[in-house]
């Protein structure tokens, strides 16, 4: 039953580009305040691949964390080409290095067919083992998982049958997604 309310300065403002409330029970009961922002000198993951396909189209960014793996994921969407690339940070050397790429242009072909850009990413769950790692998406109708071990796409739910559910429109974001921690302690 506490509050503190943040003050952000306006040079602040401008190198903020997101600010996230954060809580584990497993390591603390209190809650943080994480703020993402931008530095001259921090020096993010060179995006390869990701930044060289020079057609217009639209790019996104997501900061994810997984099983105590902090994630940078790359997202380019194209009318041509579409894909993902996850980044892993070092714990020793707090750098970024490429973990996975996935082709989404099977996906596109298949369930965004007239709307390109209809793909979103809802999150990565990173698994105690590899092949148990995944990439969670949403396209039109349905939410989807993609395996990095062995590149297999498949449907997790399928929600064309729903009242909501609008044809070729994504209804889902990383936005609506929250991780789920068991506890018993009161949030």
């Amino acid at each position: 039953m506490q509050y503190r309310k943040l003050l952000i300065d306006d040079a602040e403002k401008k190198t903020s580009s997101g600010i996230c409330l954060v809580f584990d029970p497993s390591k603390s009961s209190h809650y943080q305040v994480i703020c993402f922002r931008q530095d001259k000198n921090v020096k993010w993951p060179e995006l390869g691949e990701c930044s060289q396909n020079p057609s217009p189209g639209v790019k996104m960014n997501y900061v994810m964390e997984s099983n105590g793996y902090l994630h940078y994921i790359a997202q380019s969407l194209h009318s041509d080409k579409n894909y993902i690339c996850v980044y892993e940070m070092n714990e020793d050397d707090f750098s970024w290095f490429i973990k996975y790429r996935v082709d989404l242009n099977p996906i596109s072909a298949t369930f965004a067919v007239n709307n390109w850009k209809a793909i979103s990413v809802l999150g990565i769950i990173r698994g105690e083992k590899e092949e148990n790692s995944l990439l969670l998406f949403h396209v039109p109708g349905k939410i989807m998982f993609y395996r990095f071990f062995d590149e297999i796409f498949d449907a997790f739910v399928d929600f064309t049958r729903e009242m909501y559910y609008q044809k070729g429109i994504l209804q889902f974001g990383a936005k609506h997604l929250y991780q789920f921690i068991e506890t018993l302690v009161p949030v």
